[in-house]
């Protein structure tokens, strides 16, 4: 008898059929497999990013670096192969952040899908926030690094490798003996980047606190209080077009934008939650996440916090698994808080214009406060029908320029406008058409705006898809309000600056909507309160 791989043996040699089946399946397979290589090839996808930013980025001069050189630079880094597509987003992801820039982010197709579902189209990636464990958190403000536009050859910073052209963020910390040090982290024009440390007793020190000359910012001594008063000139809209130039590095800079604070940091504390418990302060910074084993059916995050007063914090908590991966559903709500409506949605689409508009019409009340506080913005059809409820027909909302055109948009027609007291509540997470249209309004005295400084990702953009079904979006036009305030990198600062704290929430009380119903109903306004981050003397330089 045959055993049983005589009789496979057997059965193969006699039957030209299934040779001919197993021969015409590999060659599928392999065919197969062709394509899927060709479709989600590396350099295919690269280079398909690389175009769409170079054809349509609203800033021709590329934040300072030469494209080509620096898609050149990149594509060399390139995985050969890469099946699930994440390291070469993380290639694309680090030569887009040279740019510097809101509203500019590629996805994989997987990530695509899970970022924007069934909605592709403009401003829906950013900003970067998140809920959990009883944390609301937000990522930093993107700045513009300043532009080395002239250095001295026999400076120290010329002889570690700086160049003009080079982009370079100043930073001073403490060494673990409690020695200032001074970090110069710098971004070469081909994307490479390193930091060079000095101590501080090394370098020469300079006597001038920073002050203006000869349409310069000039500075030279590394001290908490010149750090302060340089942050305040920086971000003085007057100096928007000054130089800076720091005397004992030997180097001039462009002024760039704002000092940001480091990582994602606290914007609000839900009452009874394990933050809560554990004293978190808003303004607090979350410095380390890790993913926890399931337990009794949930899943576990633990967190390390840092107050603002810079004491650390860790904890552990059972939070929804769409929590730790970043995503939470839109909400929107309707409520009468006595006489007044009061009114949340957290992205504008026209479902929301159009259900916005339905509670107008139902609630018939009088003052009405829209609460735009974790509205990461929407499209700008979206944002032209809402502000045609309080503004005529025909008014210029923004000044729209892209890289060869300008062009003012205005309010839609078809909405009558209402005439009732309005305050707008914004924060840290309020982005895109949510910043714009609080401008609008503030700028035509329509509404007073109440809460924190939004977060400064104000630029109009697009979604295109690339070859493998992967996403970037691409800003295409910055925005200026009625008033010619460029919002992108500063953000809209309003009337009435109040923030929560950590024993109000356990009161049970929201501070911004109380001082917005003080407005609508010509009430006493509570005390102003500033978030560390954004009181006087508290900014300081940082990388």
């Amino acid at each position: 008898m045959l055993g049983r791989a005589g009789m496979l043996n057997k059965i193969w040699r006699g039957s030209r059929l299934l040779r001919v089946s197993v021969c015409l399946l590999l060659i599928g397979s392999t065919a197969a497999g062709a394509v899927f290589y060709l479709r989600h090839k590396p350099s295919r996808v690269f280079d398909a990013a690389w175009d769409v930013v170079n054809t349509h980025y609203y800033d021709r001069t590329f934040n300072g670096y030469d494209w080509v050189k620096v898609g050149q630079t990149f594509r060399a880094k390139l995985p050969w192969w890469d099946s699930r597509g994440f390291d070469t987003a993380e290639v694309i992801n680090s030569m887009l952040r040279l740019l510097e820039s809101s509203h500019l982010d590629y996805q994989t197709p997987a990530q695509a899908e899970f970022a924007i579902g069934s909605e592709p189209g403009a401003d829906l990636i950013f900003p970067d926030s998140m809920e959990m464990a009883g944390l609301s958190v937000i990522g930093p403000r993107h700045m513009k690094a300043p532009i080395i536009t002239q250095i001295e050859t026999d400076s120290y910073l010329y002889k570690q490798g700086v160049r003009v052209g080079d982009h370079i963020l100043i930073g001073i910390h403490k060494d673990e003996n409690g020695e200032d040090v001074i970090s110069y982290y710098v971004t070469k024009i081909d994307g490479r980047k390193f930091e060079v440390k000095v101590n501080k007793s090394q370098m020469a020190r300079g006597d001038d606190a920073p002050y203006i000359e000869n349409r310069r910012i000039v500075f030279g001594n590394f001290d908490a209080a010149s750090f302060v008063k340089l942050n305040a000139l920086r971000t003085d809209p007057a100096n928007a077009d000054l130089t800076v130039f720091y005397r004992p590095s030997g180097i001039i800079t462009t002024l760039g934008g704002a000092a940001t604070d480091e990582g994602l940091s606290v914007i609000d504390v839900q009452k009874d939650s394990v933050a809560d418990r554990e004293g978190i302060e808003i303004g607090s910074f979350l410095r380390g996440m890790t993913s926890l084993p399931r337990q009794d059916g949930e899943d576990g995050i633990a967190l390390t916090i840092q107050l603002p007063n810079g004491e650390e914090r860790k904890f552990e908590a059972k939070v929804p698994i769409s929590y730790i991966e970043g995503w939470q559903p839109y909400h929107r709500s309707a409520e009468k808080v006595g006489a007044t409506l009061v009114i949340r949605f957290d992205k504008f689409n026209d479902e929301n214009v159009d259900w916005v508009g339905m509670q107008l019409k139902q609630q018939n009340s009088g003052a009405v406060i829209f609460d735009l506080r974790n509205n990461s913005g929407g499209t700008v059809k979206a944002m032209q029908r809402f502000l045609g409820y309080f503004l005529p027909a025909g008014t210029t909302i923004m000044e729209q320029r892209g890289a060869t055109e300008t062009e003012m948009i205005k309010v839609s027609d078809g909405n009558a406008a209402l005439s009732g007291s309005l305050a707008v509540l914004v924060g840290p997470a309020s982005a895109s058409a949510a910043e714009v249209s609080a401008a609008a309004l503030q700028a035509y005295g329509r509404a007073t705006i109440v809460g924190r400084k939004t977060s400064g990702d104000v630029l109009m953009a697009r979604a295109y898809r690339l070859p493998n079904g992967g996403l970037i979006q691409v800003p295409e036009a910055a925005l200026r309000d009625p008033k010619g305030r460029d919002l992108e990198g500063s953000g809209l600062t309003p009337d009435i600056t109040v923030w929560k704290t950590l024993a109000t929430i356990r009161e049970g009380r929201d501070l911004p909507l109380e001082a917005a119903l003080a407005v609508v109903t010509g009430a006493q306004a509570p005390p102003v309160k500033v978030p560390p981050a954004e009181a006087p003397g508290a900014a300081a330089a940082r990388p």
